[in-house]
């Protein structure tokens, strides 16, 4: 009864769009359009934590690609990332089975909401998802998913209530980039319905790191082709990096991003001590500057 009104009002609205119609018109149904999106993702969250909280909300389990799933979200919230100027990657550790049995709409879900709320918060430099296998047994696998950004990060305080409905870590926030705060605690209900649970890292204007944990049945479908771990090579010679950067999450996040490349890496926290390590003794090492450290490559 709540959406279908709101979708009879985004039908007419499209029919109007694909009319010919003045400069000012199409803005007008471009701003009706997205408001009616916002409105529609509204009622979806309340549904669904209604639901949640009804115990009445069920997951499906149908074999999925986690890979195309992942992806689909990235996509979707890449031209948002591209107006803000900000930089938005994925990367899947070469040991993760892809094929799985779960609900992918709902991990779909968990991924746009994370990713958002990742951008929402980031004026300069990236947001990622990182995908790593954790354990597994005869049957279930489980997955720990990563959500990094170098945005403006959260205190000690406002994590606390982070997770819960309708809450922003402060008015001010509320009011400088809108929303209810529906989906972090939404998402964290999901993934405790797969048996999983939901964290973040974060210090104030040191960027976040949002991470969640999901049980997936093994499938039986056969995995797509595997391709080997991609290893950086230069003229034979071995390659080490050097990462660098004051923030302890994004430095220890991009080493390990690395070391599953088969890259060895050292993490340091200032340009001094990464100009020690690049030094000459027959290593080619490629320096890796993050936010707020000049780069240089050696």
């Amino acid at each position: 009864e709540m959406r279908t009104p709101l979708n009879v009002i985004m039908g007419m609205n499209q029919l109007v769009m694909d009319t010919e119609l003045t400069a000012e018109q199409r803005k007008f149904t471009e701003q009706i359009k997205t408001s009616a999106e916002s409105l529609l993702f509204l009622i979806n969250d309340i549904l669904d934590l209604t639901k949640i909280e009804a115990g009445k909300l069920e997951l499906v389990s149908i074999d999925f690609d986690l890979r195309q799933v992942m992806e689909e979200a990235v996509d979707s919230v890449a031209s948002k990332a591209l107006q803000k100027g900000l930089e938005i990657c994925s990367y899947l550790n070469p040991a993760v089975r892809t094929q799985v049995v779960g609900d992918p709409d709902r991990l779909r879900q968990i991924f746009l909401n994370l990713l958002s709320n990742s951008i929402k918060f980031t004026n300069v430099g990236q947001v990622y998802i990182l995908v790593e296998p954790e354990e597994q047994t005869n049957t279930h696998e489980t997955f720990r998913f990563k959500v990094y950004d170098s945005g403006i990060g959260i205190s000690e305080e406002g994590q606390k209530k982070l997770f819960s409905r309708f809450s922003q870590v402060d008015s001010s926030t509320t009011r400088i980039y809108g929303g209810t705060g529906l989906g972090l605690a939404i998402s964290k209900q999901f993934s405790e319905l797969m048996d999983g649970s939901m964290g973040v890292q974060s210090d104030v204007g040191q960027g976040s790191l949002f991470w969640f944990t999901a049980i997936f049945r093994k499938s039986t479908i056969p995995q797509d082709v595997q391709f080997p771990p991609f290893v950086l090579q230069s003229a034979g010679a071995p390659i080490h990096a050097v990462v660098v950067t004051k923030n302890d999450v994004l430095r220890n996040s991009v080493v390990r991003y690395l070391e599953a490349l088969e890259v060895s890496a050292t993490p340091v926290t200032d340009i001094e001590a990464a100009a020690q390590e690049c030094k000459s003794d027959g290593v080619y090492r490629v320096l890796i500057a993050c936010p707020s450290v000049d780069a240089m490559v050696k």
